[in-house]
C-alpha cells in the first residue's frame, strides 16, 4: 500500500464569503488532500493561532474586521515564525506588501476573483518555499525596533 500523503492544514481568515467559496472550490478542483479552517475576523485568528495545532499555511486577509492581517502577525508576536503565512487582499495597495514583508510575511497576494485565477494562486500557495527563518527572524526584529 503506498504511504499516504501528508494533509495540509489551512487556515483561512476570510470575511468575504464569495472568497471563501472560490478557494474551497478551488481546493476541491485541485484534488489536494487538505484540512480547511475558516475564521472570519482577526481577534479570533489571533486566538486559534495562540493554539496548538499551528497550521501549515495561514491565508489571511489584510483587512479584516477588528483586527487586519498585520496586526495579527503583530499581536502574535513571533509565534508564526514556523507557519507559511501569506497575506491577500483584493485591494491594490502596493505598500501593503512593504507592509507584509515588515512583519516577515512574504508573499502578499491579490485576490483572485475569478475560479481560473483561485486555482493559480492556490496553486502558488500551496507550492510556497517558505523564506528562511533568518529573513523572518530579523524582519520581526526590525519591526520591534521600531515600536
Amino acid at each position: 500500500m503506498p504511504p499516504q500523503t501528508p494533509l495540509t492544514s489551512l487556515l483561512l481568515v476570510e470575511d468575504n464569503a464569495a472568497h471563501a467559496l472560490l478557494l474551497a472550490a478551488a481546493l476541491e478542483e485541485l484534488a489536494v488532500a487538505y484540512q480547511l479552517e475558516v475564521i472570519v475576523n482577526g481577534f479570533h485568528a489571533a486566538a486559534r493561532l495562540q493554539l496548538p495545532p499551528l497550521p501549515d499555511i495561514v491565508l489571511m486577509d489584510m483587512h479584516l474586521p477588528r483586527m487586519n492581517g498585520v496586526e495579527v502577525i503583530q499581536a502574535l508576536g513571533g509565534r508564526l515564525m514556523e507557519v507559511n503565512v501569506v497575506l491577500w487582499s483584493a485591494a491594490h495597495n502596493p505598500l501593503a506588501a512593504v507592509e507584509a514583508a515588515a512583519v516577515g510575511v512574504d508573499p502578499y497576494l491579490e485576490k483572485p476573483s475569478t475560479s481560473r485565477r483561485s486555482l493559480e494562486v492556490l496553486g502558488r500557495v500551496l507550492t510556497l518555499q517558505r523564506l528562511p527563518l533568518g529573513f523572518r527572524v530579523a524582519a520581526w526584529e526590525r519591526h520591534q525596533g521600531q515600536g
